[in-house]
């Protein structure tokens, strides 16, 4: 439910510190992909409640099994990266 969407601080916080080293920080989201609705206000007013530092949201990411990305770093490898 992106209506009760809960941040995760750790990671806003290591995004943020990417933002100002100066790396373009772009979300792309499957949000609304699926069932046609339009999230983007809502995901937009949640990154601003929640200081999240970005340059662009494209909510144009298509809901796929497999995402191939030569520059991707899943969750789990996150959160080894950040030490949780």
């Amino acid at each position: 439910d992106y209506e009760q969407a809960i941040p995760d601080k750790p990671a806003i916080d290591q995004i943020n510190k990417l933002y100002r080293e100066g790396h373009t920080i772009l979300l792309l989201t499957a949000r609304g992909w699926v069932s046609d609705k339009e999230w983007g206000p809502l995901t937009a007013k949640q990154m601003e409640e929640w200081g999240l530092q970005y340059h662009a949201l494209h909510m144009t990411k298509p809901a796929a099994d497999v995402y191939i990305d030569d520059r991707a770093v899943n969750v789990a490898e996150w959160k080894l990266l950040r030490g949780d």
